[in-house]
C-alpha cells in the first residue's frame, strides 16, 4: 500500500478554525483543563454527529471559546501551518470567516494583518505555502457578502487565493450571492462554493453556472445526474471532497459507497481533503488511508488524486513539476 505520508500533498478544503489535531488545539488554546483530556471529547461515541446540529456543538463549546482569547488567530495560523507541514502538506488553501472572527470579539483591521504576518513566518519556518480563502455566509444577504469581499480584498489581498460560500445548503439558495462572486472575479480571485453536500446536484449546478465557480467543496450529489457529471468533467471543475466528513455527517453511508471513485472514472477532477480535521478526528493522511483500506483504492488511484491536487495549486510551475515527479 502506497505510503502517502511520505509524499508531498496539496489541500484545498480546510477551515482554519478547525485545522489542528486535538493535541495541537489544546496547545494553542491555552485552556487550563483541556490538556487532561486525551482526545476530543465529542468523538467518544460510535455516531458523534447524528444530526448537523450536533456537528456544530464542538464549535460552540470548544473552538469558539478558544478563538475568543486575545491573539488566538495568530496562534492558530502558526499552529495550523506547523501541523499541516508535519503531515507532508506543502500547499494549503485555508478558509477563514471574518464574520466569525468579528463575532469572537476581534478587530478585523488588527487581527487579519497579524494573522497574515504569522502565515509569512510559518511558511519560512515550515516549508509550506499557505493561501487564505475568504468565507462568505449562505444565510447572509447579498449586500452583506459584497461587503465581506471588499474587506477581504482590503485587508488580505496579497495572501488571498479566493472566496468560498459556506453554510448549510438548506439555509438558502446559491444564486442570490452572485454579486459578491462577480466582485471577487473582477478582482482576480478564485471562486468556490460548498454545494452538493446536504443539498442536491442542482445546488452544484447553480454554483457552477450562476456563480461561475471553478471548484466546489464537497459536490457529492453531483453523481446523481450523469449529464451534469459529464459537464463537470468537460469544464474541468474541481471537486474538493472530504470522505470522512461525508461519512460522519451521513452524507454517504461508507467510504466504499462514497462517489469519489465514480466521479474520477467519469473524468471529473477530484481531490482529497480533510475539511474540519479537529472536529472529525482526521487528517489528510488518514483520509487516504481510509480510501485505501476501506474502499480498496489502488496505488495508481491514490497517485492520480495527489496529482489532481497539485494541478489545482497556485504554485510556480517548477515547484509543481518537482512535486509531481516525487509522486510518480
Amino acid at each position: 500500500m502506497l505510503d502517502v505520508s511520505r509524499l508531498p500533498k496539496a489541500e484545498f478544503h480546510l477551515h482554519m478554525e478547525a485545522t489542528l489535531g486535538w493535541r495541537e488545539f489544546v496547545g494553542v488554546s491555552g485552556h487550563p483543563t483541556w490538556p487532561t483530556l486525551p482526545r476530543a471529547p465529542w468523538l467518544g461515541g460510535a455516531d458523534p454527529f447524528p444530526t448537523f446540529e450536533q456537528f456544530l456543538a464542538p464549535w460552540r463549546e470548544y473552538i469558539g471559546p478558544a478563538l475568543k482569547l486575545p491573539g488566538s488567530y495568530v496562534r492558530w495560523a502558526s499552529g495550523c501551518a506547523a501541523w499541516l507541514a508535519s503531515l507532508g502538506v506543502r500547499y494549503a488553501e485555508v478558509s477563514v470567516g471574518m464574520n466569525f472572527m468579528e463575532k469572537m470579539g476581534h478587530r478585523l483591521e488588527e487581527t487579519v494583518p497579524a494573522m497574515c504576518r504569522a502565515m509569512d513566518a510559518a511558511e519560512r519556518a515550515h516549508g509550506i505555502a499557505l493561501r487564505l480563502v475568504g468565507a462568505l455566509k449562505r444565510d447572509a444577504t447579498p449586500a452583506e457578502n459584497v461587503r465581506w469581499v471588499e474587506r477581504w480584498i482590503a485587508l488580505a489581498a496579497s495572501r488571498l487565493a479566493g472566496i468560498d460560500l459556506h453554510g448549510y445548503e438548506l439555509e438558502g439558495p446559491t444564486a442570490p450571492q452572485k454579486p459578491a462572486f462577480d466582485l471577487a472575479r473582477a478582482a482576480g480571485l478564485r471562486l468556490r462554493a460548498h454545494a452538493g453536500e446536504h443539498g442536491t446536484w442542482r445546488d452544484v449546478r447553480d454554483a457552477v453556472e450562476v456563480l461561475g465557480v471553478s471548484s466546489v467543496n464537497h459536490g457529492v450529489r453531483s453523481v446523481d445526474d450523469a449529464g451534469f457529471v459529464r459537464e463537470l468533467a468537460a469544464r474541468r471543475v474541481a471537486l474538493h471532497m472530504c470522505p470522512t466528513s461525508n461519512v460522519m455527517l451521513h452524507v454517504c453511508p461508507s467510504y466504499r459507497e462514497h462517489p469519489i471513485r465514480t466521479l474520477m472514472e467519469a473524468g471529473v477532477v477530484v481531490t482529497v481533503n480533510s475539511d474540519d480535521p479537529l472536529v472529525f478526528g482526521t487528517d489528510i493522511n488518514a483520509e487516504f488511508a481510509s480510501l485505501q483500506l476501506q474502499a480498496g483504492f489502488t496505488d495508481e488511484e491514490v497517485r492520480r488524486l495527489l496529482r489532481n491536487a497539485w494541478d489545482c495549486a497556485l504554485v510556480p510551475s517548477s515547484q509543481r513539476r518537482a512535486h509531481l515527479q516525487a509522486i510518480r
